[in-house]
């Protein structure tokens, strides 16, 4: 492999953190809304 090739473009940058940003956001979201379901005790409706 090139040493060139390693080294990864800005674009590619910037995709790959838009990515990892967006999943973590989705994830922080999703795992919000469940410690808030736990702690009412009323996972049945999140869950249906």
């Amino acid at each position: 492999m090139q040493p060139s090739e390693m080294v990864m473009n800005p674009k590619q940058v910037f995709l790959s953190v838009l990515i990892f940003g967006v999943a973590g956001l989705l994830l922080f979201m999703y795992l919000q809304v469940w410690i808030e379901e736990q702690h009412t005790g009323n996972t049945s409706t999140f869950f249906s």
